[in-house]
């Protein structure tokens, strides 16, 4: 069990925190009852909120205590509204009526997402005067959030808005759909073909999983790029040179060219056909996942992935016994 945990966990662990960005201040006036069910509902929401967005603020004002009769007032002048039922939930410059598990949770995050992006100016942040106002400046050329839910709402195949799906089904999808990724599959052609020249069945073994682990490398690059998967490969492109020249064995050589092939299957998927990691980054930019909600969405990606690879690979091994059995029975 340990042994398998390890394998897991370095299958899927390497890079999954990365570098928290400043954010703009995001401020929300959250206006409830205490005796309404969907309030309650949605202070549990907003909760989670401020313990995952470390850039969120939430005012909350019960529009039954005295103390909060002026806030409501100037909420009804600002927004030329009449409170007359509750939760109202004012998220930067937008305002939201009611509150539902299906419609508001991604709606609320959508805003929190270009609220932290963009500046904006906070009517009832000034007016209440809170201590928590945007840092970002404000100007009428700045992005309109109607035009900013334009831009976000991707869709997956052209057809599935990823709004439409939990994102463990999102991220699993796009999964499947990098491991079918027709760039890699010719290369993977190809490399069967270039390893039928080594004649020992093990070492056809060895050269199969080898390229099948560095393409997966390549798929964890794509999305957490940087510069140790250029020394990683750079290290073991000269250690199998070194190799090769020592031992002067084909199976090295084969090795090389499948490292080089594994390289530029990346290189290629990122520059012209990134579209399933763009997606993966797009929806992780807005909800800006972190540690183990990162680390769980990560792996949805993954794992889909990665068994794609295990069939993909088990198939070309079957495929080098059928041929190694002929040429026995011969």
């Amino acid at each position: 069990m340990k042994k398998l945990f390890t394998f897991f966990l370095l299958l899927f662990f390497p890079l999954s925190f990365s570098l928290a960005d400043t954010k703009n201040s995001v401020n929300i006036y959250f206006f409830h009852s205490s005796t309404c069910s969907h309030c309650k509902a949605e202070n549990n929401f907003l909760k989670n909120i401020e313990k995952q967005y470390d850039n969120v603020n939430v005012y909350r004002y019960e529009v039954h205590e005295e103390k909060n009769q002026e806030k409501i007032k100037v909420l009804e002048d600002s927004y030329q509204i009449h409170l007359e039922s509750v939760p109202v939930t004012v998220i930067g410059d937008t305002i939201f009526y009611g509150f539902s598990e299906e419609k508001n949770k991604s709606e609320f995050i959508r805003a929190i997402s270009y609220y932290s992006s963009y500046g904006y100016p906070d009517k009832l942040g000034h007016l209440f005067q809170v201590k928590t106002l945007p840092s970002y400046p404000y100007s009428k050329n700045t992005l309109s959030y109607s035009s900013y839910l334009k831009k976000i709402n991707v869709k997956i195949l052209g057809i599935l808005p990823i709004f439409t799906l939990d994102n463990s089904m999102n991220a699993s999808i796009l999964g499947v759909l990098s491991g079918i990724n027709m760039i890699f599959l010719c290369s993977l052609v190809l490399f069967f073909f270039l390893i039928q020249k080594e004649k020992e069945h093990k070492n056809r073994l060895f050269l199969s999983i080898f390229y099948f682990f560095f393409s997966y490398l390549g798929n964890i690059y794509l999305i957490k790029q940087g510069i140790w998967y250029a020394l990683f490969i750079t290290l073991f492109f000269f250690i199998l040179i070194f190799y090769s020249l020592k031992k002067k064995e084909s199976v090295f050589y084969l090795a090389d060219i499948g490292l080089v092939l594994s390289l530029m299957v990346t290189l290629i998927t990122k520059y012209y056909f990134s579209y399933t990691i763009d997606i993966f980054n797009h929806i992780n930019h807005l909800y800006q996942f972190t540690g183990l909600d990162y680390l769980s969405y990560l792996i949805c990606y993954l794992f889909p992935l990665f068994l794609i690879y295990l069939i993909l690979l088990c198939i070309l091994c079957l495929i080098n016994e059928k041929k190694r059995n002929k040429k026995t029975n011969l």
